[in-house]
């Protein structure tokens, strides 16, 4: 007979499998080394925006500074949140 907390135990390990495999949690692919102290966001594994200490990059391109880097950087993000939500799993 289940106990309280064996139902609290698979409730949990459900929830942690859904966080490790939601996009919108940042999930890296292992073979990934990605520098310290950045902010890294991936669709189907491809670096689509990071935000590091040296700067922006968009698509692996670093972004100038200049009037039109605010834009880039929010239009880049904006895709990306896009993507992740279009290819979440609602199970």
């Amino acid at each position: 007979m289940k106990t309280q907390h064996d139902y609290w135990q698979e409730d949990h390990d459900r929830t942690m499998e859904e966080m490790r495999s939601d996009p919108l949690y940042g999930a890296v692919p292992p073979v990934a080394k990605l520098p310290m102290n950045t902010i890294t966001c991936l669709a189907g594994g491809a670096e689509m925006l990071r935000v590091g200490p040296d700067g922006f990059w968009v698509r692996g391109v670093k972004v100038d500074q200049d009037d039109n880097e605010a834009e880039a950087v929010y239009n880049a993000f904006k895709a990306w949140i896009t993507w992740a939500q279009l290819n979440r799993d609602y199970q």
